[in-house]
């Protein structure tokens, strides 16, 4: 272990020699509170001047004490610092002045591409417009109230990938725009032809007088939605159904899709898709 500083060693016995150390002490610690204060101004500068990323140069100084404390510089050497204040924490506050100094900070900052951020929803909503565009129902799809046919040969028309060709139901069926951008030929069939019954003769979820909003609000849903995985919207095979969907709707769904889906699941290390959330017994809908 180091010798110990001997201006620093407190005598025990009480006198001048007493007096001085704790005198070089006090003001040790009085420098080290201002230097704190120093960097403490400084961070609040950065936040206040109206600058870009690139726009700031750090520099660093040596302190007396060995210390190395951070200077923030204009591009000619010259500390944004006020020099003219007897008080070093007092900061140069002048945004205009400091932008118009074009300060600059080196950018170093590097993001792998594997830590994007994903958005489902988004991805979801772009390639439903793009389709509803194609179907030219782009304006309607937004009316819950109404409802049309798709012609027999839009396919042609609209060059539609085949997992979106009409089925029959939506040739000779009315329904809703928004059942014509799923991507699943029976899902759409099953739909259609249900939304079309009665509403005592449906399923509970599709019931309600506003279960086609309830629908996209299941299809929207940002955890447990329906997700596009990959860069091919138009394809079924990059549709995953997430549990809120499932849970409500699972009857409009052949084992097939829900196979694929738990397959895409689990690859995102998600759990399968289950049945107990929506008729297990702390069940709620």
């Amino acid at each position: 272990m180091a010798d110990p500083d001997p201006e620093t060693v407190v005598p025990s016995a009480i006198g001048p020699e007493r007096k001085r150390v704790l005198g070089v002490l006090a003001q040790r610690r009085g420098a080290r509170k201002r230097q704190q204060r120093q960097h403490q101004v400084q961070s609040d500068v950065v936040q206040q001047l109206p600058l870009t990323p690139s726009t700031l140069q750090w520099g660093s100084t040596d302190n007396s004490y060995g210390q190395s404390t951070s200077i923030l510089f204009d591009e000619n050497g010259s500390n944004l610092f006020n020099p003219q204040s007897d008080d070093p924490t007092i900061p140069f506050l002048d945004p205009q002045a400091a932008h118009d100094q074009q300060l600059f900070i080196p950018t170093t900052c590097q993001f792998s591409d594997d830590r994007i951020l994903q958005t489902p929803v988004l991805k979801l909503v772009r390639t439903a417009m793009e389709m509803a565009t194609r179907l030219g129902c782009e304006t309607t799809i937004w009316d819950p109230t109404t409802s049309h046919l798709l012609p027999r040969d839009i396919a042609t028309l609209a060059n539609l990938p085949p997992d979106f060709h009409p089925v029959e139901a939506q040739i000779m069926v009315p329904h809703h725009p928004l059942l014509d951008i799923l991507p699943w030929p029976q899902v759409r069939s099953k739909l259609i032809l249900l939304f079309s019954m009665p509403a005592y003769l449906r399923p509970p979820a599709a019931r309600d007088a506003l279960a086609l909003v309830k629908l996209v609000y299941d299809l929207e849903d940002e955890s447990e939605g329906c997700r596009i995985l990959g860069e091919d919207g138009f394809s079924a095979a990059s549709w995953e159904v997430g549990q809120k969907v499932f849970t409500n709707w699972w009857w409009a769904f052949d084992r097939e899709i829900i196979q694929h889906s738990n397959a895409l699941r689990r690859v995102r290390g998600v759990q399968a898709l289950t049945l107990e959330q929506a008729y297990g017994p702390n069940a709620t809908n």
